[in-house]
């Protein structure tokens, strides 16, 4: 097993590198916004829209590691992406600690929604409003997405340096 969690760890690691990148391209567009107090183009808009999609597609990777690695297994179900969320949301009694705490899952739970009228709705005006006020939620709660992360990593260490 401890192998399997030095590749979850590396592969997590890799990942956040991506992730990381897109996170910091959506936070200083909405703090810049904010300075503004404007709302933000529609060429603004979709830009911020895409790269919120992005963020939750790289995250969502991560999860599907994490759950591979430790119930062995992915559902394949309507609602797969809504499940998987909330897999990472709960311990597994003697296997791993949650991924994300209370707080977090509900707003990654927004950006989950978001990103399935991004990728279906392809008749919908995106709202800017609407596109705003998510870039500002997942903003302020960034710094709890990476401590969520941070305490993850710091299990799987354990896990791969216990005797």
């Amino acid at each position: 097993m401890r192998e399997r969690f030095a590749l979850l760890l590396s592969s997590i690691e890799k990942e956040w590198e991506t992730i990381a990148k897109i996170a910091k391209k959506i936070i200083s567009r909405e703090v810049a916004l904010k300075k503004g107090d404007a709302q933000p183009s529609p060429e603004e808009t979709v830009f911020i829209a895409y790269q919120m999609h992005n963020l939750y597609g790289a995250l969502e990777e991560i999860f599907k590691q994490i759950a591979r690695t430790f119930e062995n297994s992915l559902e394949d179900s309507a609602r797969f992406h809504a499940g998987l969320l909330k897999k990472m949301a709960t311990d597994i009694y003697k296997m791993r600690p949650r991924f994300l705490s209370d707080e977090t899952f509900r707003v990654l739970d927004e950006a989950r929604k978001f990103r399935h009228l991004f990728r279906h709705a392809y008749e919908y005006e995106l709202d800017s409003g609407k596109v705003t006020e998510l870039a500002a939620l997942l903003a302020k709660n960034w710094t709890n997405v990476e401590e969520d992360k941070k305490k993850f990593m710091e299990f799987l260490i354990e896990q791969i340096d216990r005797k």
